[in-house]
């Protein structure tokens, strides 16, 4: 049988009607070749073997030789076998593994394409109509995913108590969100168990970049490397790390009523009563505690730990003389300091405190003891890369911005600025350092 003329001889109208009985010099002289100034022709079709055959047999009785490039359309399902002559179903056939429908032969040219087994009207074997094949070109240099853009407003989970650090870094995050018109925050509390009930509430929420919590060191980084810890969710599978925002040092503090006036008179007094010396806590497995055990470790002395539920309760033990000494964040005792119900020794940092400023180093006679918590943002793990990325952007941009950055100083607070690696990087570090601690000091949290 004589094929159809090949799809670079097909551009007339009447060619394509030409039948099967026509002589191969009737058919060419009845169509047009493709002009000499455009030698290269492109169509994205799905060639059979027999549009192949007779597209060399042209080639070759023309004398020209057309590059022709066919670009392969990536459609599931396999490519439709020829359908052997006197076997072409007269009603509609679905090829396996495909989602369309080959419509009943309308006509008589349509029976004779589908008795071939070549679908279209070119020799090409896709019955792909010309809107299909626009569809599927356009999706070829269609562009990257649009940017995310939440659809409703951000939840913000925080695990510790309203007025907390937790909660005022969350609050700033939310207003400069605000500020700078990215998408609404709304901050929400829930309490238990270490902050750790937030964190579960974020795992188990959908990974859809509109439920976020606040992470802080004493979940991520401590939380894991003390035993006993009772930790509801695996904190590395069930979230994902977005950035870190922002961080706060720790200052010591001892009643006002206290003897010791500086860090070395402190160290003093303790070295004269081993063992007698009280430090207070938030809790067993605590940054609080960590943070008293190595200063007492580095100082070469003996304290006995109080615990507290709470940052509250525990300093005001201490204002009251009841508690020897605690280590605190600076954002939550500045104004118990500049009010005179606290007294800060040092604070433990490399660099002073706005909010303290007069305050000396604990690193001057200690070097290793710069100390403070951090406070990240987490999601649900599963959350689209590119979801995630355009989350950490927005945030860390709203807490660079130098209205944000004069708040958080006013409270004590300095911006990170880790991303999701330098974020990930900061948590292994901290285990390493804490770890060593809790094993010098047998601590645990039960």
């Amino acid at each position: 049988m004589t094929p159809f003329t090949p799809v670079r001889f097909s551009t007339t109208a009447r060619a394509p009607r030409i039948g099967p009985t026509a002589s191969a010099t009737s058919r060419v002289t009845r169509s047009e070749a493709p002009p000499a100034a455009k030698p290269l022709m492109t169509r994205m079709v799905r060639s059979c073997a027999a549009a192949g055959w007779a597209r060399q047999s042209a080639a070759s009785s023309s004398g020209q030789r057309v590059r022709r490039i066919v670009v392969v359309l990536p459609v599931a399902g396999s490519i439709r076998p020829p359908v052997a002559p006197r076997q072409a179903p007269a009603a509609g056939w679905t090829p396996d593994g495909f989602g369309w429908r080959i419509r009943p032969a309308s006509n008589d040219r349509s029976k004779g394409c589908a008795a071939r087994g070549c679908g279209g009207r070119f020799g090409e074997c896709a019955p792909m109509r010309r809107r299909h094949m626009i569809a599927a070109g356009l999706g070829l240099a269609s562009p990257a995913r649009a940017q995310w853009v939440p659809r409703q407003p951000i939840r913000l989970l925080v695990g510790f108590a309203a007025g907390g650090t937790a909660d005022q870094v969350a609050r700033i995050a939310a207003e400069a969100m605000q500020r700078r018109g990215g998408p609404p925050v709304v901050v929400e509390i829930r309490t238990g168990a270490l902050g750790l009930i937030a964190l579960q509430a974020v795992a188990r929420a959908a990974p859809d970049g509109l439920t976020l919590g606040i992470g802080i060191m004493g979940q991520l980084a401590v939380a894991p490397v003390v035993p006993g810890s009772v930790i509801p969710i695996d904190l590395d599978r069930e979230l994902a790390l977005l950035c870190n925002l922002a961080g706060t040092p720790m200052a010591m503090v001892v009643p006002p009523g206290s003897p010791a006036g500086t860090v070395a008179e402190f160290v003093a007094l303790a070295r004269a009563r081993p063992g007698q010396m009280t430090y207070a806590s938030t809790g067993n497995g605590s940054t609080n505690q960590l943070g008293a055990e190595a200063f007492a470790a580095a100082a070469g002395i003996r304290m006995t730990h109080v615990a507290y539920r709470g940052g509250v309760p525990a300093a005001l033990d201490v204002a009251a003389g009841r508690v020897d000494m605690l280590f605190a964040n600076v954002a939550e005792v500045a104004e118990q300091v500049r009010g005179g119900l606290l007294k800060a020794l040092a604070l433990a940092a490399d660099a002073p405190s706005p909010l303290l400023p007069e305050l000396p180093l604990l690193t001057a006679d200690y070097p290793a003891l710069a100390m403070g918590n951090w406070f990240g943002l987490v999601a649900p793990a599963g959350l689209p890369a590119d979801v995630a990325s355009e989350l950490s952007r927005i945030f860390l941009a709203a807490m660079a911005d130098s209205a944000t950055v004069a708040l958080l100083a006013s409270r004590g607070l300095t911006p990170i600025a880790q991303d999701a690696a330098g974020f990930a990087q900061q948590i292994h570090k901290d285990r390493e350092r804490w770890a060593k601690v809790v094993a010098a000091g047998n601590i645990r949290a039960d």
